[in-house]
């Protein structure tokens, strides 16, 4: 029994049987989205099938059409602790803002205050709303594009059951986007989310273990279930205490 949660224009549902915040984009709005926040170039090459013989560097394919404003890689970062999230009602309001203004529904498309409105949202733990701020990043919508800042809220709204953006996660790292290149957490995060529901999951996950073999798919796979363990225990959506504090996460 699936029931339509919001956004109806993205073809946005939640399974009810899945973990809480994990929505799954139906495949057309999905691929677009992925294309658009890690490049064609990038996606190609993973579905592809990593050209490159296990322990090579990546492939230029894979480091085509590089960030001109994102660095290479995420630094630690070092957050006090975090506080219940909000009320529900009002990080859903800024979301659907959010939402309403970046696909136009009874209003103009304005991404800048899309990007106001779910970064809001995103701030006050909303997993949807970080997962579309992570988006908006990947694809330079209101903002500059900087794939950094796109990972950053990928992984908030990952270790918030969102199927969607440990999909991304999983590409991120495998095409080092963002992140340097690391198979091993691209196919855990492959793992997590094809075990959250994810489709377009699988087929990333098949060719990413054609690479990581020996201890290095031990250690994946222990890691995808510490991540699943992880995101099973935490208490849900969680609030930010700052507005530029992100979670230091070790995934």
């Amino acid at each position: 029994m699936l029931a339509t949660a919001v956004t109806a224009s993205e073809g946005v549902q939640q399974n009810e049987a899945s973990p809480p915040g994990n929505v799954h984009v139906q495949s057309t709005w999905r691929r677009r989205a992925v294309w658009s926040a890690l490049g064609t170039g990038a996606t190609i090459a993973i579905l592809a099938g990593f050209a490159t013989q296990r322990g090579d560097a990546p492939t230029p394919a894979l480091r085509e059409h590089p960030p001109a404003s994102a660095p290479a890689v995420v630094p630690a970062v070092s957050v006090p602790s975090t506080v219940p999230a909000e009320p529900a009602s009002k990080a859903d309001a800024l979301f659907e803002e959010g939402m309403a203004y970046r696909n136009g529904e009874n209003t103009a498309v304005d991404d800048d205050k899309a990007l106001a409105s779910l970064q809001q949202a995103a701030q006050l733990g909303h997993g949807n709303a970080q997962y579309y701020l992570g988006l908006m990043f990947g694809q330079g919508r209101g903002t500059e594009q900087n794939y950094a800042h796109a990972v950053r809220w990928y992984r908030e709204a990952a270790m918030q059951g969102v199927a969607d953006a440990q999909h991304l996660l999983c590409l991120s790292y495998a095409a080092g986007r963002g992140v340097d290149p690391d198979r091993v957490r691209a196919y855990a995060w492959c793992e997590v989310a094809a075990k959250h529901g994810s489709l377009d999951a699988h087929e990333p996950l098949k060719l990413i273990k054609k690479t990581v073999q020996g201890p290095s798919l031990i250690a994946a796979q222990r890691m995808a279930k510490e991540i699943l363990t992880e995101i099973a225990g935490s208490a849900g959506a969680r609030k930010l205490t700052s507005p530029d504090a992100l979670s230091a996460r070790q995934f």
